[in-house]
């Protein structure tokens, strides 16, 4: 009896390995049939689905400016493209989606948008046919052959600011200390998010660093956050003293004046000694930033994400935003930086879209378009400089494409694109010696008539 069972067993088995064999070959014929439906020769014009959202989804409008940033592209294509646009079915699957893309005739697809769709296209043994989803599953490492996701994740933004930021601290602190860190974050969900993600970095690199956590009753305040060191009595300033005003008028003002000069000099120091703290990462939107930059030390370089780009708030806020993150120093798409309207006319052949988060997902869906291009002739390796940033794809690595946003930093006359080596630089000291040097003594000129000694 136990033979019997033994071979029933073996059956079993030997059925199992056979099915999951069966299930393979299946999975590699489809992926080579899509694959070889997909090529696209050079005279043939390349076919592009958009996979848009459900009509009465809350991605409809991130969905359309996408969609027009891929028109634009396809516009100045200098190959023939065709782009179909595909809005989903009420309930319909990410897998009925993209099946109907390939009926549709399409070599490539943008899409799925939504990251529960981006999750169910995903865990598909195989697609019908090379996909660029704009969105990132659960488990990005593991998608089907034909998948590649690209993103505008924060988190993604917030490793990079922070890698940046660390190799701006200093070597040691001027006491010799190993100089530390603040996050500052939001209570929101993507401020968490980013919040995690700075520190993640941080501990990689053995930084020091203190998370602070924002409530509203911190926010509605205008108290410094930091700690002002205590001024040893030998660094305080010595005063003239004052004359009676009454007395003296003329001794009382120009001992008022000197006192108030030497005081203010005197603060200004204090602004610029060295912080207890050499960077912040901030993880709130721009509104919550302007709140908080003013607060932070004067030498303490202060870094985000886009969120914090002050050009997102409304026509009105933009000026006040500017002036509160003046020298805080951001990620964010280059493309976002243009500002003239005939300057986007004449390079994409649209108008420019009006909020900077339209303009973000205008830029985001050129460079998916771009990889799209590139996707459907399987190349395994894409790079390119985009309007998202620096754009990388290595299949035989990772499903993920990287992306590298401009570092971007605020100025008292807007935003400017700047560098790694230029943002790592320390904020600039004031020379305070030029500034009070005292004015040279002038004589007052001599009376007509009156005899000068020039051998004096």
């Amino acid at each position: 009896m136990s033979r019997r069972r033994s071979k029933v067993a073996s059956f079993v088995d030997r059925f199992i390995v056979f099915k999951l064999f069966l299930r393979g070959l299946s999975a590699f014929i489809l992926t080579a049939t899509a694959l070889a439906a997909t090529a696209t020769p050079a005279t043939r014009t390349l076919k592009i689905a958009v996979l848009l959202p459900e009509a009465d989804s809350s991605f409809v409008q991130a969905g359309a400016a996408i969609a027009e940033g891929v028109r634009a592209a396809a516009l100045s294509s200098p190959e023939p493209v065709k782009v179909i646009y595909l809005p989903a079915k009420r309930g319909q699957s990410a897998i009925s989606h993209l099946q109907d893309a390939a009926l549709s005739g399409a070599h490539v697809a943008i899409g799925p948008i939504v990251r529960d769709a981006v999750q169910a296209a995903s865990e598909a043994p195989f697609l019908p046919l090379p996909t660029v989803a704009l969105n990132i599953g659960d488990r990005p490492s593991v998608t089907p052959a034909l998948m590649m996701n690209f993103s505008l994740t924060l988190e993604a933004e917030a490793r990079q600011i922070a890698e940046v930021a660390v190799s701006a601290l200093p070597l040691t602190t001027q006491s010799g200390r190993q100089p530390s860190m603040r996050i500052f974050a939001g209570q929101s969900l993507s401020d968490q998010r980013i919040a995690n993600a700075y520190e993640e970095v941080l501990k990689a690199h053995n930084v020091l660093y203190e998370r602070v956590e924002l409530t509203p009753e911190m926010l509605d305040t205008t108290k410094l956050l930091y700690t002002e060191a205590p001024v040893p009595d030998s660094e305080k300033p010595k005063l003239l003293p004052v004359p009676d005003q009454y007395e003296n008028p003329s001794g009382y003002l120009k001992a008022t004046n000197k006192n108030r000069a030497i005081m203010s000099e005197f603060k200004a120091r204090l602004a610029y000694r060295e912080p207890p703290y050499h960077g912040a990462l901030l993880a709130m939107d721009n509104r919550m930033a302007a709140l908080v930059k003013p607060r932070l030390p004067r030498l303490t370089k202060t870094w985000g994400t886009s969120l914090v780009n002050p050009n997102s708030g409304s026509s009105g806020q933009v000026a006040s935003l500017t002036y509160d993150l003046k020298d805080l120093i951001f990620v964010e798409a280059p493309l976002v930086t243009i500002t003239n309207e005939n300057t986007f006319l004449l390079r994409f052949g649209v108008e420019m879209p009006k909020s900077v988060l339209d303009k973000r997902l205008f830029a985001f869906g050129v460079d998916a378009f771009t990889l799209a291009c590139r996707w459907a002739r399987f190349e395994p390796d894409i790079v390119f400089l985009g309007t998202t940033g620096q754009v990388e794809f290595h299949r035989s690595e990772s499903p993920t494409v990287q992306r590298q946003g401009r570092l971007v930093e605020v100025e008292s006359k807007g935003l400017v694109i700047t560098t790694e080596e230029a943002a790592r630089k320390p904020i600039a000291v004031p020379n305070f010696e030029v500034i009070q040097k005292p004015k040279a003594e002038t004589k007052p000129a001599p009376e007509a008539g009156t005899s000068l000694n020039l051998l004096q």
